[in-house]
C-alpha cells in the first residue's frame, strides 16, 4: 500500500512508463519475498493450532483449558497465499490504472 501511495503522490512516477515499470518489478520482487517469509511462519502457526486443538480433546486436559485450546484457530496456508496474491494484484493494477488515467 505504501508503494501505491508513492505512485499516487509522485506525478513523475505516474507518467513515466519506465519508472513505473521499475517500481512494479521492484514491488513484485518485494511481494514475493514477503509472501515467502509470511508463509513460512504461517506453516508453524497452523501446526501449533492443530496441536493445541488435539491437546484440547485429550481426556487428561483440565476442563477449564479445553474451551481455550479448542477455540484456537489459524488461517490455512493456501488462504493466506491467495489473499496475498490478491492484494498484490490490486496494488499493481491500481498503479497502472493511475498511469493510464493520467494520459490525456
Amino acid at each position: 500500500m505504501a508503494t501505491l501511495g508513492y505512485v499516487f503522490t509522485q506525478e513523475y512516477v505516474r507518467k513515466s512508463v519506465v519508472i513505473l515499470a521499475f517500481v512494479t518489478i521492484a514491488f513484485v520482487f518485494f511481494s514475493v519475498a514477503n509472501q515467502r517469509a509470511m508463509l513460512r511462519s504461517q506453516v508453524l502457526v497452523v501446526a501449533a493450532a492443530t496441536e493445541l486443538k488435539a491437546m484440547g480433546s485429550v481426556a487428561s486436559t483440565h476442563a477449564s483449558l479445553k474451551p481455550v485450546l479448542g477455540a484456537y484457530d489459524a488461517i490455512a496456508v493456501n488462504s493466506a497465499r491467495n489473499a496475498h496474491y490478491g492484494f498484490a494484484l490490486v496494488v499493481v493494477s491500481a498503479m497502472w490504472v493511475l498511469h493510464f488515467s493520467q494520459r490525456t
